[in-house]
């Protein structure tokens, strides 16, 4: 990761190598120590933007066993989301797999329980309903929005 201590002694090992003459003047760690407390300053506001857009006091519109199944992207493949212990769980492979917990109508947040380092540690899925109430799609925000088409058990 670009702020992890391993970077930091890479780093300085380079210029060790490189720039002899300034290698022991530069403070790497404290630099990226300053990076890493910039971006959770960065991420507190973003956090707080969010909580402030939330609409309050909503609930999902169906039950949570209704969301449950497998969705499918052509260039994504499976995605699966099933209840463990009374909670949506979220499992595209083993670095996204997330726990969701309501958010807004039928939106949930979505907290990765494993984030790769360039992807946000907590992000939104939103699950479109149809006329007959019944979910059809669902939508990541982990990159771009990738649309997740529900699978039919006869497509499983």
């Amino acid at each position: 990761a670009p702020d992890s201590p391993t970077r930091a002694i890479t780093n300085l090992i380079l210029d060790a190598f490189f720039q002899p003459e300034t290698a022991e003047k530069r403070n790497w760690s404290a630099e990226l120590l300053e990076q890493v407390n910039k971006q959770h300053q960065k991420s507190e506001l973003a956090e707080n933007e969010l909580a402030a857009q939330r609409i309050k006091n909503t609930k999902p519109s169906l039950p949570l066993d209704e969301y449950t199944g497998t969705y499918f992207d052509a260039f994504s493949g499976n995605a699966e989301v099933r209840l463990e212990k009374g909670n949506l769980v979220f499992d595209y492979n083993p670095r996204h797999l997330g726990d969701l917990t309501h958010w807004h109508a039928d939106i949930f947040r979505v907290v990765w329980r494993d984030p790769i380092f360039d992807m946000p540690a907590k992000s939104f899925i939103s699950f479109r309903i149809n006329e007959k109430g019944e979910v059809v799609s669902l939508e990541t925000s982990f990159y771009d929005p990738i649309t997740f088409e529900r699978k039919h058990d006869s497509q499983k």
